[in-house]
C-alpha cells in the first residue's frame, strides 16, 4: 500500500490577523459613544463600565487607562481578574510594529507562533500547542470571535479587520467557561458594535516588495433601535522574497479579501441581539527549502538560498471561509440569558513536494474541508449580584476531512496517482458552571465545574484510478471527563491584588486522518497551578503584572511524521514551569514604555519510543526514552521592549516609537536536534496624525537590521527542511477617521 508515502507538513493552521485591531482602551472621543462602550464586552449586559477611564487630578492625562476584559465571560477590570492575562490593542500593536498574528508572539510574554506552509500558524503558550494541521486538528489554544469558538486549522482572516476592539490572550487551560476545552490557552477576538452615529475608519499602506494594504471600516444607524456595520480588508504582495529556480516563479507572494459585517438590535431596553456575516479568500505561494547542509534525495541539491527553492511542484495555498452567527442577550432582572448560535466552513487546496527537489517525485495535491455548528446557552447573574455565578451549556457539530489528498510521481507507482479520502465526525456537549463570592472583605473565592461528553468516528479508504485500492475503515472512539477551577484572590491594597488557582483542562483526541487504518491518539491533559500579582503603582503611572506557574502534563499529544506522513501521538509525561510579566509605564505626557518577558522550562518527564530523523534524507531512528529533553517551541526566554515618545504640534502630534523583540530559541523536534535559533527584532516608526484623527502619516520598519530567523522547521525523511522568516520591509501608512 502506498496511502503512508506523503509528508503533508503543510496542512496546518491559519491564524492571522492585521495590525488594524483598535485599541482594547478606546480614546476618550471613542469611549463617550454609547455604542462603543458596549463593544468592551462579549457579555454585552455587562458593557456598562467597560470603557477606558482615566483618574481626574493633575496627572490624570498621564496616568494609565483602565482595561477591561472579559477572561470569565463577565467584563472586569484586567487587574481584577485572577488568570494572567495580556490584552492588546491597535496602540499596542502599531507601536509595537506588528502585521498580524505571526509577530503578536512579540507582545505576549511565554507565547510562540509556528508558521507552516502559506499562511497557517501554530500558536504555542508556555510551551502547549499543537504542531499538527490537519482539517480535523483543534489546536490546543483555541481562539473566539465575538464567543464563536473558530475551530478550523485553517480559519484565518476573521481577525483581519479594523473593526476589532481588542485582543485577549488568556495563559493556560481553560475547562470551565468556554465552549471547547483548551490545554494552552485562549485568544479572544473582541469585535465594535455598530454605532448609530454615521462614521468611517479606513487606511492605505504600502510597503517594499510592492505591497498594497487596505483597510476600510463604516458603520451607520438603519433605525432608532438597529445598527450596521462593514468592515473590508484586502492586501496584495506583489513581489516575493525570493525564486524557485526550477519554477522560476516569485516565493512568498500572497493576496487576500476579507469583509465582515455585524448588525446590532435593540428592540427592547433589555434586549440585545447581534448578527454577524464574515466571508474571506486568501491566495498565498511560499517556499520550503532543505536546510543548510542538507543534499536532496537527487544527490545534488542543496541549500538555495535564504527565500529560494528548487522543488519542481510551487507551494501554494487556496483559502475559503465563509460564517455566520446570531448572539441574543436577555435580561430578565433575577438572571440574564445568552444565546449564541453559529456556522462556519471552510475550503482548503495546497500543494506541497516533499522530496523539496527538482525530480518529481513525491508530489501532494490536498483538498480539505471543515465546517461546524455550535450553539451555547448561558444563564448569568445579575449585574449586581453578591455572587458572580454563570451556568452554560455548549452543543458542537463537526465534519472535517480530505477530499481528497493526491499523492503523485514515484510515490504512487506504478499507479499514475493515489488519493486518500478520510473524514472525522465530532459532537460534542457540554455543561460547565463558575461562581464567585467574597467570603470577606477583599478576599474572593472561585470554582467551576465542566462536564464534557464527547464522540468521534472517522472513514476512510485509499482510491486510484482503477478504483478502492484499500478500505473502507471505520473507526469511533468516545470519552467522557470533568474539568475543573478553583482560584482564591485577595485585594491587598486598593491597586494591589494577588491570586492562586488550580485547573485542570483537556483537548480532544482524533484520528490521523493521512491513515484512517491507523489508532487515533487519546485526549490529552494538564493540571496548572499559578499563582499571581497584579499592581498599579505611583499613581497609576505603572502597571506590573507578574504570574508564575507549574503544568503536570499528561498523554502529550505530540505530532511525528511517520513512513512520510504526519501522524499524532501521545507522549505520556511533560512539566513546564516558568514566570510571566507585563510592564507599563507612564512617565508622563509624552514619553511611555511598555513591555513584557516569559522565563519557560519544559521538558517531557517519560516519552518512550519517541521518533525522530537525521539531518540527511533517510535517516529515520526511535529514541528508547526522550525523558528530560525539551519540548517543542518552548523558548526559555522571551521578550519585548517598547518606548514612545510623542511631541505635540499645533493640533497635531508627531509619535516617535521603537520596539526589541527577543526569543532565545526553542527545538522542533523531540531529539532537541533541530533548533530555531535565538533571534533579535528591531521594529521602528514615526507617525505624523491629526488631533480629530482626520488625516494621520505613519512611516514604518520592521525587522530593521534584517535578521534572520525561522518561521517553520521540521525533521523529516527527506531531510531537514525549513521556511525563513518576512527579512526587512519598510512602508508607509496613510489614514483617515471620521
Amino acid at each position: 500500500m502506498n496511502g503512508l508515502k506523503y509528508l503533508p507538513t503543510v496542512s496546518v493552521l491559519v491564524l492571522t490577523s492585521s495590525v488594524s485591531v483598535p485599541a482594547y482602551a478606546q480614546q476618550t472621543t471613542e469611549a463617550s459613544n454609547p455604542a462603543s462602550r458596549s463593544t468592551s464586552s462579549s457579555n454585552p449586559a455587562d458593557a456598562a463600565g467597560a470603557s477606558a477611564t482615566a483618574s481626574n487630578g493633575s496627572s490624570g492625562k498621564s496616568r494609565l487607562e483602565e482595561i477591561v476584559v472579559t477572561a470569565q465571560r463577565r467584563s472586569e477590570k484586567l487587574q481584577n481578574v485572577p488568570i494572567a492575562v495580556t490584552a492588546l490593542g491597535i496602540k499596542d500593536i502599531q507601536q509595537k510594529g506588528l502585521s498580524g498574528t505571526l509577530e503578536l508572539a512579540a507582545a505576549v510574554p511565554n507565547l510562540t507562533i509556528m508558521k507552516s506552509g502559506p499562511s497557517i500558524l501554530n500558536p504555542f503558550i508556555r510551551g502547549v500547542g499543537e504542531i499538527a494541521g490537519g482539517p480535523n486538528d483543534e489546536p490546543s489554544v483555541a481562539t473566539y470571535v465575538d464567543g464563536v469558538y473558530i475551530a478550523s486549522p485553517s480559519a484565518a482572516a476573521t481577525m483581519e479587520f479594523n473593526n476589532i476592539d481588542r485582543v485577549e490572550v488568556l495563559k493556560g487551560p481553560q475547562g470551565t467557561l468556554f465552549g471547547r476545552n483548551a490545554t494552552g490557552g485562549v485568544i479572544q477576538i473582541i469585535t465594535r458594535d455598530p454605532s448609530h452615529t454615521p462614521g468611517f475608519d479606513g487606511s492605505v499602506e504600502y510597503g517594499n516588495y510592492r505591497d498594497v494594504r487596505t483597510n476600510a471600516y463604516l458603520t451607520t444607524g438603519i433605525t432608532s433601535w438597529a445598527a450596521t456595520d462593514l468592515a473590508v480588508y484586502y492586501e496584495n504582495q506583489m513581489d516575493g522574497y525570493g525564486e524557485n529556480f526550477t519554477t522560476h516563479t516569485p516565493t512568498f507572494t500572497h493576496r487576500d479579501f476579507a469583509v465582515r459585517s455585524k448588525t446590532f438590535l435593540t428592540p427592547t431596553a433589555t434586549t440585545q441581539i447581534r448578527i454577524s456575516a464574515d466571508y474571506s479568500k486568501t491566495n498565498a505561494d511560499s517556499q520550503f527549502q532543505l536546510a543548510q547542509g542538507v543534499i536532496g534525495i537527487d544527490g545534488v541539491t542543496t541549500y538555495p538560498g535564504r527565500y529560494n527553492g528548487s522543488s519542481d511542484l510551487d507551494f501554494v495555498n487556496r483559502v475559503k471561509q465563509i460564517g455566520g452567527s446570531v448572539r441574543i442577550d436577555q435580561d430578565l432582572g433575577a438572571f440574564r440569558i445568552a444565546s449564541i448560535s453559529a456556522y462556519r466552513h471552510n475550503d482548503i487546496f495546497f500543494t506541497f513536494d516533499q522530496d523539496l527537489t527538482p525530480l518529481p517525485a513525491v508530489p501532494v495535491y490536498l483538498s480539505e474541508f471543515q465546517h461546524n455548528f455550535s450553539q451555547e446557552l448561558q444563564l448569568l447573574s445579575p449585574s449586581q449580584s453578591k455572587i458572580n455565578w454563570l451556568l452554560g451549556a455548549f452543543y458542537y457539530n463537526s465534519k472535517a476531512g480530505e477530499d481528497p489528498v493526491r499523492l503523485a510521481g514515484a510515490a504512487s507507482a506504478p499507479l499514475p496517482y493515489e488519493d486518500i479520502n478520510a473524514d472525522q465526525h465530532t459532537i460534542s456537549k457540554s455543561l460547565y458552571g463558575q461562581g464567585t463570592v467574597e467570603v470577606l472583605t477583599g478576599l474572593k473565592l472561585t470554582a467551576g465545574l465542566r462536564y464534557t461528553d464527547e464522540k468521534q468516528a472517522v472513514d476512510g479508504d485509499f482510491s486510484s484510478v482503477s478504483g478502492i485500492l484499500a478500505g473502507p475503515f471505520h473507526q469511533e472512539s468516545k470519552f467522557k471527563k470533568f474539568t475543573w477551577r478553583a482560584a482564591m484572590d485577595y485585594s491587598f491594597a486598593q491597586n494591589i491584588h494577588g491570586y492562586i488557582s488550580y485547573n485542570r483542562g483537556i483537548k480532544s483526541g482524533g484520528f490521523n486522518l493521512f491513515t484512517p487504518q491507523a489508532v487515533g491518539y487519546k485526549p490529552e491533559r494538564l493540571d496548572a497551578y499559578e499563582v499571581g500579582l497584579k499592581s498599579e503603582l505611583f499613581d497609576r503611572h505603572v502597571r506590573l503584572n507578574v504570574a508564575a506557574f507549574y503544568y503536570d502534563y499528561a498523554n502529550v499529544q505530540v505530532s511525528n511524521v511517520v513512513a512520510g506522513a504526519v501522524m499524532t501521538t501521545n507522549a505520556a509525561k511533560a512539566r513546564m514551569y516558568g514566570l510571566d510579566a507585563d510592564l507599563t509605564v507612564s512617565v508622563n505626557d509624552r514619553i511611555s514604555f511598555s513591555g513584557g518577558l516569559g522565563l519557560l522550562n519544559a521538558r517531557y518527564r517519560d516519552f518512550p519510543n519517541a521518533l525522530t530523523y537525521g539531518a540527511q534524507p533517510g535517516l529515520q531512528e526511535t529514541i528508547p526514552n526522550a525523558r528530560g529533553n525539551h519540548t517543542p517551541l518552548a523558548a526559555p526566554v522571551t521578550g519585548s521592549f517598547t518606548a514612545n515618545y510623542k511631541v505635540p504640534l499645533a493640533g497635531t502630534s508627531l509619535m516617535f516609537t521603537g520596539t526589541v523583540i527577543y526569543n532565545d530559541g526553542s527545538y522542533k523536534d523531540v531529539a532537541n536536534r533541530l533548533k530555531y535559533p535565538s533571534y533579535t527584532l528591531l521594529n521602528g516608526s514615526i507617525g505624523w496624525t491629526r488631533d480629530d484623527q482626520h488625516l494621520g502619516i505613519h512611516v514604518w520598519i520592521k525587522n530593521a537590521t534584517n535578521a534572520l530567523y525561522y518561521i517553520d522547521r521540521y525533521e523529516t525523511i527527506f531531510g531537514d527542511i525549513q521556511q525563513a522568516a518576512p527579512p526587512r520591509t519598510y512602508g508607509v501608512t496613510l489614514s483617515t477617521k471620521f
